[in-house]
């Protein structure tokens, strides 16, 4: 059994198994409609001082599956480089950042598992021309990665203790901070698909828009409330 000292910081195993039937869903996809894709695809014509930039199959078919499996392995390496990092940095009794930090990346390597497959499905279209609402499925698929990161994100606020008053009100401020973050994310996100859905272009504003406004956020409401302490 993990203690405090010594945190369990693997990814949860759910999230690694998501990710690996993404990786394989992308290349059944792949290999299904390869005799249906275009050796290539153009995807800038020439002009001015640059030529015609074009992007082959077989780039298509391996790029989203690759970049995947190589998120799927930083993420999961991440929390005990963090934890090595944080035990140069700081000091303190007090170091432990417990299940947050594995359960966040866990849930955002879901999330990033969805949004890839789904834009992989979105690459591969423009191969085989087959007209799928590429405009509807990848900003769902990115409204789903928010939702799942609002819900997660009150875990992610740093639990270390500091030495430092001043560092260490600034994050006991974020919890508080952090959560009503996570409740605005999941509203965010829920308003991504739904925009998706009806206006495919408002998405992205509401999803570029609501992520710097809510970490935005976070950070001047905590700054504020670790000064009034």
């Amino acid at each position: 059994m993990m203690n405090s000292t010594n945190p369990d910081l693997r990814l949860p195993m759910g999230a690694l198994i998501i990710a690996g039937m993404a990786v394989v869903f992308m290349v059944i996809w792949s290999v299904a409609l390869w005799p249906d894709m275009t050796p290539t695809i153009v995807t800038r014509e020439a002009g001015g001082n640059h030529g015609q930039s074009a992007v082959s199959r077989e780039v298509t078919a391996a790029a989203m599956p690759v970049v995947l499996v190589v998120l799927a392995v930083l993420l999961a390496a991440a929390p005990t480089l963090d934890a090595k990092l944080m035990r140069l940095i700081i000091t303190t009794p007090q170091q432990d950042r417990g299940r947050g930090s594995p359960r966040v990346l866990g849930a955002s390597l879901v999330g990033l598992s969805i949004l890839l497959s789904a834009l992989h499905v979105g690459f591969v279209d423009m191969h085989t021309g087959a007209g799928l609402p590429i405009e509807q499925i990848v900003p769902v698929a990115a409204g789903v990665l928010l939702t799942i990161l609002g819900i997660y994100l009150p875990l992610a606020h740093p639990s270390t203790t500091h030495d430092n008053e001043r560092f260490e009100a600034f994050r006991a401020a974020q919890g508080p901070a952090y959560r009503i973050g996570g409740f605005v994310l999941v509203l965010v996100g829920l308003a991504t698909i739904v925009s998706g859905l009806l206006l495919p272009w408002l998405s992205i504003v509401i999803a570029v828009g609501g992520v710097a406004a809510i970490f935005v956020s976070i950070i001047v409401v905590s700054l504020i409330r670790a000064s009034q302490t």
